[in-house]
């Protein structure tokens, strides 16, 4: 026998009460008037306590109701008189993380059954099972958690049990469930608390918790003793093979126009055998023709370079596809974006003085005549063009650097529209016409980039009253101010480390940034060979702005200083590059190259757009396009294929591949993607915007209600979830005490409490007693009324 509330058995104290009642005699003399004691003081007689119970026989009866009644709330349970459901506590804890999509021990390939399947339908079972006064509640934790309070009756838990499928990453853990099932049980008093979870004992289930919901567990335990069970059941295969693909990049973060993409890719074996594999590219929804197959030893790890060729720009996704079959199936599909950068477009204002660039020379021809050709004579700005795409100068082809260079005169800058230029360089500009002042503060401070660069044609005075004068119109474009050539006697090199030994003032940073990162290894060479015999001299450089390249002497070769959302750079060591003594040195290209990068923003560094399911994560929005103070997240409905091999558990038959429409069909159909509950994502002061965690998918972040510019973003199955680690007995019992125990599905049929509560039986003697009681009371209330009438008489 066992009591459920045997703190209320502290109410036979009340058996007392009416003990005291019977025992307390009341006077019942008859009173006469006496004329002769009429005016004597009145004295009131009280009750007092006799020598003999009065009424004893109704006195059993009332100490009986009460003793029933504190019975009856006491909750005696006899376990062995009975083989029914005896009351109880029931919280179900579904896993739907990713690990449940494999497929279940009873599942066959004509019919296939996943575990999460399996899973629900135990728990379907156990939900049902619950009638008053039993509760049941239902906790789903995969992505999210979610939760369905304690119930009397299973309608609600059963209806949200039907819809729950398998997300993508493990979201709180099944630590974090249990103990929320803790603190819905904790003060409430059934034969057994139960809380059952329904998993497949991946190591990741259990990985993400805290130490307080293993207190909040503890304490639970503590609370409610051995009438808490908490009982896992196994419903996953023991023995898995998986070769995953845990992860991939797009080398360089975007891929570049007439040049090989290379998406980089991890996979490994996570199963105990040997497993063979092939990898395969799929470009928005095309595959590559190129594949690769490698064999996995257990455990066996492998980095993989998959390449596209990209023949025209594009914005879409690139997944890697593993074709092999395994145990997992989510895990055989890694998407990344897949961006191609449209050619940069550099525009060069050349300013220098007119001077006669072509001479005519004379050749001599096989046959006695002669041939005029025009000879161009070289300046900075065309070593500047050669530079920034050779391809492009001496073959007409636009590979490689992928920058596309134009060069003008300050007079035709009226004709061109800067916005569609990445970077304009000023080549010994002295002034800007008219119009061109308020284009270029327009220009500048919309997020682009303009580089300075002064050679011996450019004049200090007109430079610093028109370009570098912040009481200008428009204020000033340059960071600094320019002064005469200044020539070394011993030629300088380039510093390439941080440091205070600039001649500026304490106002001025220097930072070379990482544009000079490749440099820095002595190994790679090249920069440490530029020497500078003649300089422009840089000066009063503003308040604010950073060196951006010094002289081994500590000379200011180059500044830089913000300018709204863009930057600007004056160079001062145009003289060597007019000369062609920097530009015949290797290294030159390719620091002009990253240069460029540096200021269109390549270099800068930004958090990943391949993200993990249900986690959050920081999404970058510094692109010129992003200039407004609200972002969204939107499915991209049109990359949904199927997982490799068999058919995935979770998906209907008549799934195929879609292919993704060109950049033109985007917006046409992006009117047709189903409704979805719109994210709308706040962009802080450091040009990022926070996100939630997102299912697994493909997604394009664009502004809000906005269909012009959108990025690709990939979600991704979280990697631990392809682990095949198992958790044991010992590790579980560590996390929900050595009451907990592990079954297999076929045993869950007998883990129900049986037994009698004897409440109802209580209840019944409960109301027959008080029943009996109140008929004795009348009948003696009677009887001792006629008795007095009778004495009355006399």
């Amino acid at each position: 026998m066992n009591l459920l509330f045997p703190a209320m058995l502290a109410g036979f104290a009340g058996l007392a009460v009416p003990i005291a009642l019977h025992l307390i005699a009341r006077s019942r003399f008859p009173v006469w008037d006496f004329p002769t004691i009429r005016l004597l003081r009145y004295e009131k007689r009280d009750n007092v306590f006799a020598r003999k119970l009065v009424d004893p026989w109704q006195l059993l009866l009332r100490l009986l109701v009460i003793a029933l009644l504190v019975a009856a709330m006491a909750r005696i349970f006899l376990p062995r008189l009975s083989a029914k459901p005896a009351p109880r506590n029931l919280v179900v804890v579904l896993d739907s993380s990713a690990s449940m999509k494999m497929a279940a021990r009873e599942s066959s390939e004509d019919d296939p059954i996943s575990t999460l399947d399996q899973a629900k339908r135990i728990a379907a079972r156990l939900l049902s099972e619950i009638a008053l006064p039993s509760r049941c509640a239902l906790i789903t934790v995969g992505d999210e958690m979610s939760v369905v309070p304690m119930a009397p009756t299973p309608d609600a838990a059963l209806l949200a049990l039907e819809p729950v499928v398998s997300g993508g990453g493990t979201g709180p853990g099944l630590v974090r469930a249990v103990a929320q099932s803790c603190e819905m049980i904790r003060g409430r008093r059934e034969v057994k608390s139960q809380i059952v979870v329904l998993t497949d004992l991946r190591a990741s289930a259990f990985r993400t918790r805290n130490q307080r919901d293993l207190q909040e567990i503890a304490e639970a335990r503590s609370e409610i003793g051995d009438a808490l069970e908490i009982i896992v059941v196994d419903v996953g295969a023991s023995d898995a093979e998986n070769v995953a693909i845990l992860d991939a990049y797009l080398r360089g973060d975007k891929a570049r126009m007439n040049d090989d993409a290379h998406v980089i890719t991890r996979v490994q074996n996570l199963g105990a055998e040997p497993q063979p594999a092939k990898l395969i590219l799929t470009v928005a929804g095309k595959q590559e023709a190129a594949f690769h197959k490698l064999s996995l030893g257990p455990g066996e790890e492998a980095i993989v370079d998959l390449t596209s060729h990209v023949k025209h720009q594009l914005r879409s996704f690139a997944s890697v596809v593993l074709q092999e079959s395994d145990a997992v199936m989510h895990d055989n599909v890694f998407s990344v974006p897949f961006v191609v950068v449209p050619v940069r477009k550099v525009l060069i204002v050349n300013g220098a003085s007119e001077v006669d660039r072509s001479t005519s020379m004379s050749i001599f021809g096989g046959f006695g005549g002669e041939e005029e050709l025009e000879e161009e004579v070289i300046d900075g700005a065309r070593i500047m063009q050669y530079v920034l795409n050779p391809a492009e100068q001496l073959e007409g082809n636009l590979a490689g650097t992928g920058l596309k260079p134009k060069v003008i005169t300050p007079e035709k800058l009226a004709g061109e529209t800067l916005s569609s230029y990445h970077v304009v360089i000023l080549y010994d500009v002295n002034e800007l016409p008219g119009q061109a002042a308020k284009d270029f503060y327009t220009y500048v401070r919309s997020g682009r980039s303009v580089l300075i660069i002064c050679s011996a044609q450019t004049n200090p005075v007109d430079f610093n009253d028109n370009l570098a004068n912040p009481e200008a119109e428009y204020g000033a474009l340059s960071p600094a101010k320019i002064g005469v050539e200044q020539g070394f006697s011993t030629p300088i090199g380039l510093r390439l480390s941080n440091g205070s030994e600039s001649a500026t003032n304490g106002a001025v940073s220097y930072t070379p940034g990482p544009w000079l990162a490749p440099f820095r290894n002595q190994r790679q060479g090249g920069i440490r060979v530029i020497r500078i015999a003649k300089a422009r001299e840089i000066r009063n450089i503003e308040n604010g702005a950073n060196v951006l390249l010094q002289g081994t002497g500590g000379q200011a070769l180059a500044v830089e200083a913000k300018r709204g959302e863009g930057r600007v750079v004056l160079f001062g060591f145009g003289v060597e590059l007019s000369r062609g003594n920097i530009a015949m040195t290797k290294a030159f290209p390719l620091l002009t190259w990253r240069l460029i990068d540096y200021l269109t923003g390549k270099l800068r560094a930004k958090p990943k757009d391949s993200l993990v399911a249900s986690e959050p994560a920081a999404l970058d929005a510094s692109e010129t396009e992003f200039l407004v103070d609200e972002l969204e997240p939107v499915p991209d409905l049109r990359n949904v294929r199927p997982a490799p091999g068999r058919r995935p558990i979770d998906a209907p038959r008549t799934t195929d591949m879609k292919v993704v429409e060109s950049e033109e069909e985007t917006s046409s159909r992006e009117a047709s993607v189903p409704d979805v509950e719109p994210r709308i994502l706040p962009i802080s002061a450091q040009k990022t915007v926070m996100i939630d965690g997102l299912p697994v998918g493909h997604y394009r972040l664009r502004k809000k209600l906005g269909r012009r510019y959108a990025r690709p973003i990939t979600v991704n199955p979280d990697p631990r979830e392809s682990e095949m680690t198992r958790v044991g007995e010992d590790e579980m019992h560590a996390f929900f005490s050595k009451n907990a125990r592990i079954v297999k599905p076929q045993e869950v049929e007998g883990i129900a409490p049986t037994g009698l509560e004897a409440w109802p039986l209580i209840v019944a003697l409960l109301m027959l007693a008080y029943l009996v009681e109140a008929v004795s009371a009348y009948v003696i209330g009677v009887l001792r009324a006629k008795k007095l009438e009778a004495e009355e008489a006399i």
